[in-house]
């Protein structure tokens, strides 16, 4: 049996089998990158470094949530929207997170992250990129906020 979650505008089910349902749905233009990217989810799963929830917008779009494991985030999130597709960025889960994995993924993704921001842009070096950063997450190495000050005495 499917769980499934209710949130305050849809409803977010365990697993990714949704999402690859949605992309059946989607124009065939789009369907290549929305595979690929669904692909790169599915592959950081099996390396048990993410966790995969599917969330049913009530606007029609299906979202695919690679959350860090132990965690209730992650450092992207994959759009189906009828757009052709998007990576969405959370730059303070990279910041808290994968903080080193920061400079490569701009690069990769020819832009500056910020809390939110989204590339349609999706290459297979941004999907290597933001492969390494979840395995940089999944050492547990959480950086602390600058306002936080811990003495090792």
């Amino acid at each position: 049996m499917t769980s499934v979650r209710f949130v305050t505008k849809g409803q977010v089910v365990e697993g990714a089998a949704d999402f690859a349902e949605s992309i059946e749905q989607a124009k065939p233009e789009h369907r290549q990158k929305l595979r690929e990217m669904y692909e790169w989810a599915l592959s950081i799963e099996k390396e048990g470094l993410a966790r995969l929830l599917t969330y049913h917008g009530r606007n029609g779009a299906t979202t695919l949530l690679p959350y860090l494991r132990a965690h209730d985030a992650g450092l992207v999130t994959i759009y189906n929207d009828g757009t052709g597709g998007s990576i969405q960025f959370w730059r303070s889960v990279f910041e808290r997170r994968a903080p080193g994995a920061l400079e490569h993924v701009e690069q990769a993704s020819g832009t500056a992250l910020r809390q939110g921001n989204t590339t349609k842009d999706v290459t297979s070096e941004l999907l290597t990129a933001l492969t390494d950063a979840y395995r940089e997450a999944a050492l547990g190495r959480i950086s602390q906020p600058a306002s936080i000050q811990i003495d090792a005495q």
